[in-house]
């Protein structure tokens, strides 16, 4: 049986995880055990959230506001029409350089 958990999933069972193994190692009655184990799943699914929130507002917000943006909308940058001479001779090759002279003295 092969498991597909999505990040989300993976991240709440991996905090679920921790979290018990920190109350019982941690604490020494089962009341406190329960107690601690309960607020360290809390911190994790809070962290969780707002590393999510953070991440989609420095990356995934650019992302989804510029793939809303229709291609027949964008506007490209006026340059020279393709076959012009400056695209040509940016496109040849480059001569080889010749030998510097030999100097004598």
């Amino acid at each position: 049986m092969k498991m597909n958990l999505t990040h989300f999933e993976a991240s709440l069972l991996f905090a679920l995880l921790v979290s018990v193994v920190m109350g019982v190692v941690t604490k020494t009655n089962d009341r406190d055990r329960l107690h601690y184990g309960i607020y360290t799943f809390v911190c994790f699914v809070v962290a969780l959230f707002g590393i999510g929130w953070l991440m989609y507002f420095g990356h995934g917000w650019a992302l989804t506001r510029t793939a809303a943006i229709p291609l027949d909308r964008c506007e490209l940058p006026a340059g020279p029409e393709p076959g012009t001479p400056s695209q040509l001779r940016s496109a040849a090759p480059h001569p080889k350089p010749s030998k510097p002279p030999d100097r004598e003295g």
